[in-house]
């Protein structure tokens, strides 16, 4: 069933009206006609079955059957710090991460990040980011879409992460703690980091590690940068999905 995203401003008089690209989708793209289904999400985690009751090119009108709470969310909030990666390995990422339940992601310069887009390209990357996060979010059925944010230093990590959350730092030299062991304990919020394709150096692992982060090992194998985030989002996607 096509989905569609809105806000307070779509409610009128007790029905749902959507204009503009998402009129012009349903009418021309879809081919849809009065009397079909349709669901939209209002970013709080509800969807609305609806019915269209009218359709123009400009405007669709739609009658809502029933209001109900998404089942699609996780059960722990997850919030991803990633590395700026090279090429199109960030839209990857997000792409999939948001399939598995990501709540929010937050992307960060590293010293060993290869890609360092300046001001005027972060910006044009973030407003594609996220898009690419309401699509992903819209074709797995979420009723939540996550909010792609950054390009922050790496030293300020630690300021965008909840007090009272589980802090992970993905670091491919630590041997002893295993990232499941922590998770499974886990009853917070998930915030977790991942490095760029040359790895974390040794200054942001004490830097990690005296903000409070918890070094994790991800297995005996190197992953790949794109690999690691979904790596963990995989696990969190398992025990808490």
């Amino acid at each position: 069933m096509p989905r569609f995203f809105i806000t307070e401003e779509n409610f009128s008089d007790g029905r749902i009206v959507l204009s503009g690209d998402d009129a012009n989708h349903i009418s021309r793209s879809l081919r849809s006609k009065t009397g079909e289904k349709i669901t939209v999400c209002d970013y709080f985690n509800y969807e609305y079955l609806c019915t269209i009751e009218k359709i123009t090119a400009e405007k669709v009108v739609l009658t809502i059957d029933q209001k109900r709470t998404s089942q699609s969310e996780l059960s722990a909030k997850t919030k991803l710090f990633c590395a700026v990666l090279k090429g199109d390995k960030n839209e990857l990422v997000i792409q999939k991460a948001v399939e598995l339940g990501v709540n929010e992601i937050v992307f960060f310069q590293s010293e060993n990040c290869v890609s360092r887009p300046d001001e005027k390209a972060a910006k044009n990357k973030l407003e594609r980011w996220n898009k690419i996060s309401l699509e992903a979010a819209k074709q797995c059925g979420r009723a939540f879409v996550p909010s792609v944010s950054g390009i922050i230093r790496f030293e300020e990590i630690s300021k965008y992460m909840p007090q009272e959350s589980l802090k992970l730092f993905c670091y491919e030299k630590e041997s002893d703690v295993g990232l499941m062991s922590l998770l499974k304990r886990c009853e917070k919020e998930i915030c977790f980091v991942t490095g760029p394709e040359g790895g974390f150096s040794p200054k942001e692992a004490d830097i990690a590690s005296k903000s409070g982060l918890v070094s994790v090992s991800l297995g005996n194998r190197i992953l790949r940068a794109e690999t690691a985030p979904l790596y963990v989002m995989s696990c969190i996607a398992f025990l808490f999905g």
